[in-house]
């Protein structure tokens, strides 16, 4: 058990690192960039699958967080290299939603974009992103909140009262974030997720 959880955080935390690296070597040393390493950095991305990788992340993303606050419980109980690989995974999870939110601003009108949409499509798929700029933070949320559920899981395992809390809290924020914003395209979707969170609420 312990063994596949290493490998999927192991995975995961690639995963993550590779984003985090072209996102930052296209966003910040881009310009720094010597020509010939600009094309075949160009070369490179063009290849890659980044909705794919990025759908991966987003579908395991609750899963991988619980599996390594679970193992930073544990501390160095289970050895040195499984504690450093836990601190390196929660980095990965923090700086994805972080990296997200400062590619999707960064694109900004080019998010209607046939090559955007192929590449990062997954990050904004059916939300309003080109006119409402408060509905990037739709992947943000996505990711903090699990996030968040997952530690509450983990370290507040003995204190019920503390999960609920957090649960109905993090879910509260989320529907009046809904309700306000509108990120979605059409009205029917918006209206499906705060039905659902006020579902949450009541039962």
């Amino acid at each position: 058990m312990l063994r596949n959880i290493i490998i999927y955080v192991v995975a995961v935390v690639v995963a993550l690192a590779l984003i985090s690296c072209l996102v930052a070597i296209r966003f910040v040393y881009w310009d720094n960039l010597h020509p010939k390493l600009q094309k075949l950095f160009t070369a490179v991305q063009r290849k890659l699958m980044f909705s794919s990788v990025i759908r991966s992340v987003l579908t395991g993303y609750l899963s991988a967080s619980i599996s390594v606050c679970y193992s930073l419980q544990q501390g160095t109980s289970n050895g040195g290299l499984n504690f450093c690989i836990s601190i390196a995974t929660v980095v990965a999870l923090v700086a994805f939603p972080i990296f997200s939110q400062l590619l999707l601003k960064k694109k900004g009108e080019a998010l209607t974009d046939k090559e955007t949409r192929e590449k990062y499509g997954t990050l904004y798929s059916g939300v309003e992103a080109y006119k409402k700029p408060d509905a990037l933070a739709f992947t943000t949320l996505f990711c903090v909140r699990r996030l968040v559920i997952a530690a509450s899981i983990v370290f507040l395992s003995t204190f019920l009262v503390g999960q609920v809390f957090v649960t109905v809290m993090s879910s509260l924020a989320i529907t009046c974030w809904f309700a306000a914003v509108k990120p979605m395209e059409d009205a029917p979707t918006n209206f499906i997720y705060v039905f659902n969170e006020c579902m949450l609420l009541l039962f």
